[in-house]
């Protein structure tokens, strides 16, 4: 009989403890939130990232919050608040890994109970906004122009999100190509943008590089160390004055 009494008024102990530890909500359930579309930051160093959440469920009106959470401590970066809206999305946001962290965000609802954590919130954590690697450009090889129209420019161009496009100026009249030849002697600069220049903030998807010398042939020697003259097969004792003593980059 004792036994039958202790295992009934333990049973009456487990019912009202899991009754204490259950939520008890009030209001139109939150079902889920989620993250439903990230946008990358088009170029370098830009700031035109988006991420989009939505949430099913919940009892409106609801206040949305993003922050950036690093091992320091939450940054607060924006919020939206008192919308009914069921999805958030926040937008001119830069990459989140040079700053070691990541992307955090909050909804809080109207939900009534308890206990509030479960009724009123959720959070989504490490959210991750990317960015291209920086665009860069230099000269890989010049050759000389020993006579008009044949010398070129080669470049080394990484980074940023490919097709480029090419903007020369120059002696010689150049279109849109990364490694242009048929070149006549001078001075050229060149512009390169990368395939997100019109999508990003202007400046970030683009770089340059000036005063490439295309030289032409030698002018005059005198005495001095060997240099190479446009005749790639020759040298000739003496340093050569003038544009075209080597038919090397600058």
């Amino acid at each position: 009989m004792k036994r039958v009494i202790i295992v009934f008024l333990s049973a009456i102990c487990l019912l009202g403890l899991s009754k204490r530890t259950s939520a008890q909500c009030t209001g139109t359930p939150i079902t889920s939130f989620t993250v439903t579309n990230i946008v990358d930051v088009s170029c370098f160093n830009g700031s035109d990232g988006e991420i989009e959440v939505t949430l099913v469920g919940g009892q409106p009106p609801f206040t949305y919050s993003l922050v950036l959470e690093t091992g320091g401590g939450d940054i607060p970066l924006d919020q939206k608040s008192n919308t009914t809206d069921q999805f958030a999305v926040f937008s001119n946001l830069f990459a989140n890994a040079p700053f070691g962290g990541t992307y955090k965000i909050t909804v809080v609802t109207s939900n009534g109970g308890s206990p509030p954590a479960i009724c009123t919130r959720r959070t989504i954590t490490n959210i991750d906004v990317a960015q291209p690697a920086e665009l860069t450009v230099s000269v890989a090889n010049v050759t000389a122009a020993c006579t008009p129209g044949i010398g070129a420019i080669s470049l080394d161009v990484a980074g940023g999100t490919a097709p480029y496009s090419f903007t020369w100026s120059g002696p010689t009249v150049i279109g849109n190509v990364e490694d242009p030849t048929n070149l006549d002697e001078g001075t050229y600069s060149v512009i390169i943008r990368d395939a997100n220049f019109d999508a990003g903030n202007p400046g970030f998807c683009e770089t340059s590089i000036n005063n490439i010398i295309v030289p032409g042939p030698p002018t005059t020697s005198d005495a001095g160390l060997d240099q190479t003259v446009c005749d790639p097969t020759a040298t000739l004792d003496g340093n050569l004055a003038g544009p075209g003593r080597r038919a090397l980059g600058v």
